[in-house]
């Protein structure tokens, strides 16, 4: 573990170190990269300057008391796109259950001077976090959730828990389809760095009332709603579960994961979800839509929320008797 650490660490010095004696590159922001491309279209070929989304290593470090001793330890290791960092630490540890308040956080700050690719999260004195079974949980990739994580089965067991605490509560609003369109127009016109870039996914969540309330990007669809969930933890005036969640991306079965133990219950995103997805939903009582293409897209699970549901049902019948 820590040789891929030393590794990427060493790969980000050298492209940065490369990046700032080369005048074609500059840095446009923390999440954003101005770079020196050859562009060709129609038949023409000409430089352009073009901007992209940055990716570089994250470490996270426990802080904690073990009885007497002071122990630190390093809890993963994920590729992001720089800012937000410590909402990414919280919500990360609090979808793996290595957390379950934000009042078991004392202080997360980054680990030196001048160097923001190291972030400790510093656990109050009575918090003692389980690290033998969440010993290598943690992704090490942009584009992966929950690949490579040490147990299958141990996620499955923590969304069992979580069910247990949480999906008791019921959502009794339903929505208008209509609502599900103009959330993704707000998210378009939210997006700035994707505007600027075309490579960086985004998380947001939306009120009952389609108000824009919170949204987080980053180059890893999972990271994105990492940092969402962390920007919830840390604040008083958002409760997940009377929310929407809108993901620019495809809805894989670790984003419903993640959405489930911050107790989020209606999803939607632009791409289509996986199988699993549509499963865990379904045993959840997520509403789950996705697959929007224009004026459509595809309600999975939670039929009961889409409001004209029982018109629907009921002119279906009729015309099944006719």
């Amino acid at each position: 573990m820590m040789y891929f650490m030393r590794f990427f660490y060493s790969l980000s010095g050298y492209f940065f170190a490369t990046s700032h004696s080369n005048t074609s590159v500059q840095m446009s922001g923390p999440g954003v990269s101005s770079v020196k491309i050859l562009k060709y279209t129609n038949s023409v070929l000409q430089d352009q300057n073009d901007l992209l989304v940055r990716e570089e290593p994250l470490e996270i470090r426990l802080v904690y008391n073990d009885g007497a001793d002071r122990k630190e330890v390093s809890v993963g290791l994920s590729m992001r796109t720089p800012g937000n960092d410590f909402e990414l630490a919280s919500g990360l540890l609090f979808s793996e259950g290595i957390i379950t308040h934000h009042s078991e956080i004392k202080q997360i700050k980054y680990c030196e001077k001048e160097n923001d690719n190291l972030v400790k999260v510093i656990l109050s004195p009575d918090i003692i976090p389980d690290t033998e079974s969440n010993q290598g949980l943690f992704h090490s990739g942009s584009a992966c959730g929950i690949c490579g994580k040490a147990s299958f089965e141990k996620i499955r067991n923590k969304i069992l828990r979580r069910k247990d605490e949480v999906i008791i509560k019921r959502i009794d609003w339903e929505i208008n389809p209509d609502v599900f369109l103009s959330l993704n127009k707000a998210l378009n016109d939210s997006q700035l760095n994707f505007r600027y870039t075309g490579g960086i996914h985004a998380a947001a969540l939306f009120s009952q009332d389609a108000e824009l309330l919170l949204i987080r990007e980053d180059v890893g669809r999972h990271n994105a709603l990492d940092k969402l969930i962390g920007a919830t933890i840390h604040s008083h005036e958002i409760n997940p579960n009377d929310c929407m969640l809108f993901l620019s991306g495809r809805a894989g079965y670790e984003l419903i994961y993640k959405a489930i133990m911050a107790d989020i219950r209606i999803i939607i995103s632009i791409g289509a979800p996986s199988s699993l997805a549509v499963e865990l939903a379904q045993e959840f009582g997520i509403c789950l839509v996705g697959f929007m293409r224009g004026n459509s897209f595809n309600v999975y699970s939670g039929f009961g929320m889409i409001e004209g549901r029982e018109i629907f049902l009921a002119e279906k019948e009729e015309h099944n008797n006719e």
